[in-house]
């Protein structure tokens, strides 16, 4: 990895910045699976769904014992994160799909310095970036929701009367993301999670 960063208590691969990247066993680790290097059999039994969120980035790593042969590790998306937690149905995954949903949130808020001070007239739609993350985060909030993206997206814009989210003001990309990501705490609190629990998840507790 040429670009590994640390960001509150994660390490990420921000080779891509707007594509950040989290390793598989600290997923594994930190999701509760009883033997973490098992994510790795996981995602390859579950290869094609992942790669509909773009490709998986494999990496070599050494080996563990000398004379040993060479392993790999897979960074992995947000999209791609979210998608193998729903797999893993460990005691507490809906809850550990909430910290990760809200560490890529706040990554991303991070890489965008000066949004909040964005000329009213300027739009959601006028920013790539903008635009992209809030695609991107449309698509997470509707996933843990069970909702579809249209019904996510008519909801964050009808306070704001207009006929697209990408025609909110930039300025307020901050306040509309974190509806989304109150929509989508709403559902877990809730558990309104039917594809999740068709996939036999446990039940959880509330995430603090």
């Amino acid at each position: 990895m040429s670009a590994l960063i640390l960001f509150e208590g994660w390490e990420l691969d921000a080779s891509t910045p707007e594509v950040p990247r989290v390793r598989d066993l600290d997923v594994a680790t930190r999701g509760g699976m009883r033997r973490p290097r098992d994510i790795r059999q996981l995602i390859e039994r579950n290869r094609k769904e992942l790669e509909m969120y773009g490709p998986l980035e494999v990496c070599g790593v050494a080996p563990q014992t000398s004379g040993g042969r060479p392993g790999h590790e897979y960074w992995l998306t947000a999209d791609q994160t979210a998608a193998i937690i729903g797999f893993m149905r460990t005691p507490f995954a809906s809850a550990f799909r909430v910290t990760l949903t809200k560490l890529f949130v706040a990554y991303h808020a991070k890489r965008m310095p000066g949004v909040e001070s964005a000329p009213i007239q300027a739009r959601i739609g006028d920013d790539t970036r903008a635009a992209d993350f809030l695609r991107a985060t449309c698509r997470m909030a509707a996933k843990l929701s069970g909702r579809s993206v249209q019904s996510i997206q008519g909801e964050l814009r009808k306070p704001w009367g207009v006929a697209s989210v990408y025609r909110i003001a930039l300025s307020s990309l901050s306040h509309t993301m974190a509806r989304a990501q109150e929509i989508a705490d709403d559902a877990l609190r809730h558990r309104r999670l039917p594809a999740y629990k068709r996939q036999g998840e446990l039940p959880f507790s509330k995430p603090n």
